[in-house]
């Protein structure tokens, strides 16, 4: 099951020993030993239950419930097998932010451009996942004009490569004052970096559901054109529809060649914000391509066809 992710990050392991690869292999392997215990622990409460159906049910009326006892012990097991099997999924994802990790700090050690590289990847930042891709693209399709849905760590190297780069736009959204200062005490913005900030607000949609937005979104950003547009804004946990602010971008303000990032696609709310990128992205006839990448959380990617390289990182 982890051995693909793995055998990836063995590819970009340093096979000198440096202290950073070190630790990575270190958190890697301990990783997946406490993915195997918790897999182990799940097999041995299955067959556990499947012994105690077998001894009880022929004193039952032959009905899972007949016998006093039976259905509140199996009940009890079946909740121990859920237990098991939510903790194996946390540890297989904190394997794959692992390996991620690992990838992400070889990728950007002798980086040209990136090079303050205090990130605080995790919780509600973006994880290793999101970095790496997004250091990826920045490097290699070298974009002109990028716009960001919240402040946070990715805006850590989207603010350097803006500032290293020529002629490179660079736009960020962000609805709270008091973060954007605190985040400006710790790392200072380049002038390249333009802050808007836009109030939230609560948006009733066509079908009944609401969503958080920004407050005058389209207007103070909609009249330029991005090639890469980064969303990790604004709140989206719990609500069944998040960061729905992108849709008024499509397709008028798409470059040809484009690139979008949309973060926790683990979450409800961003799986519909995507399904909806796609299906208006189809509608205006823009071939595209999409994948999804996994750590502690999911990263969803749209490409245009000429980008689809980086659909497959």
């Amino acid at each position: 099951m982890l051995k693909d992710f793995f055998a990836r990050a063995a590819q970009y392991l340093p096979a000198s020993g440096r202290r950073v690869g070190s630790i990575a292999r270190r958190q890697r392997l301990l990783a997946e030993k406490q993915h195997r215990d918790l897999m182990s622990s799940h097999e041995a409460l299955r067959r556990q239950l499947a012994r105690l159906e077998a001894e009880l049910l022929p004193h039952s009326d032959g009905s899972r419930d007949g016998a006093p006892g039976v259905r509140g012990s199996l009940e009890e097991l079946n909740a121990s097998v859920d237990d098991v099997r939510r903790g194996s999924g946390a540890a297989r994802r904190s394997s794959r932010e692992a390996v991620w990790g690992a990838v992400y700090r070889d990728t950007v050690a002798q980086s040209s451009w990136f090079t303050d590289q205090a990130v605080s990847p995790g919780r509600w930042a973006v994880g290793y996942p999101f970095l790496y891709v997004l250091y990826r693209v920045l490097d290699e399709s070298r974009p002109t004009s990028i716009l960001e849905l919240g402040l946070g760590q990715s805006t850590k190297v989207t603010a350097q490569y803006a500032a290293h780069g020529t002629a490179v736009g660079h736009t960020v959204v962000e609805h709270d004052p008091e973060w954007i200062a605190a985040f400006g005490a710790n790392f200072a913005l380049p002038s390249t970096t333009r802050i808007h900030t836009l109030d939230l607000t609560t948006a009733e949609l066509p079908d009944g559901e609401t969503a958080l937005r920004y407050d005058g979104f389209a207007a103070a950003v909609g009249s330029a054109t991005y090639d890469l547009i980064v969303v990790d804004g604004p709140f989206g946990g719990g609500a069944e529809r998040a960061r729905i602010d992108i849709l008024d971008l499509i397709p008028q303000a798409l470059e040809e060649r484009f690139i979008i990032m949309l973060d926790d696609y683990n979450r409800p709310g961003e799986q519909r914000t995507a399904a909806a990128i796609a299906k208006a992205l189809d509608a205006a006839g823009i071939a595209h391509e999409t994948t999804r990448y996994s750590g502690e959380k999911d990263l969803w990617v749209a490409t245009s066809p000429d980008l689809r390289f980086f659909t497959s990182l």
